[in-house]
């Protein structure tokens, strides 16, 4: 947003704008029997370098915010199904990169420094502990199959609404899975 008193003029004097090479993060996320796990979610949480050239020069001034990331929140893309993944056009910066996905309660991280421009890290790998797995189907009285139900998972003796450890939402076919759980959990 830019402050109000920007809008008033119809020129606005940017200066000389250099612009630094894009960095890139890409890898694959495996599991730990080093095979690649499709269709997992991988985020990316940051904050660029030079974040602080970009905000307002005077305090309480209109602008980015501190702590805002990338300033369009969290990106996420999906693995393929070599479960690949890869972020592009990124400023140089801190970031964290992780998987995220419902059903797996655990995830893979890895904090990444991309110190030089046109840094570019290709091979990442987050290996995830895809653990213990429940899997069935929610039906009504009938035997009708429950679409978009939403099953928790607790520990034994556990209440689903205060120890809930994940969660899964049951497909068309009322068909869910839950993965990464622990044994004796």
């Amino acid at each position: 947003d830019f402050p109000a008193a920007e809008w008033e003029n119809r020129e606005l004097d940017l200066g000389d704008l250099v612009l630094e090479q894009a960095c890139t993060i890409a890898g694959v996320v495996m599991n730990t029997n080093d095979e690649p796990v499709p269709d997992m979610w991988v985020s990316l949480d940051g904050e660029p370098f030079r974040r602080d050239a970009l905000k307002p020069a005077a305090a309480g001034a209109e602008g980015y915010m501190d702590r805002e990331g990338l300033g369009f929140g969290r990106p996420s893309t999906l693995t393929d199904e070599r479960g690949r993944f890869s972020y592009s056009g990124l400023p140089t910066g801190s970031y964290l990169v992780y998987t995220n996905k419902k059903g797996y309660p655990r995830r893979a991280e890895e904090a990444i420094d991309l110190i030089e421009e046109g840094q570019q890290i290709t091979d990442l790998k987050l290996v995830l502990d895809v653990g213990l797995s429940i899997s069935g189907i929610v039906t009504d009285r009938d035997g009708r199959p429950i679409a978009a139900a939403r099953v928790d998972v607790a520990p034994a003796g556990g209440s689903p609404l205060n120890d809930r450890i994940t969660y899964a939402v049951t497909a068309a076919d009322g068909r869910f899975e839950v993965w990464g759980l622990q044994a004796g959990v």
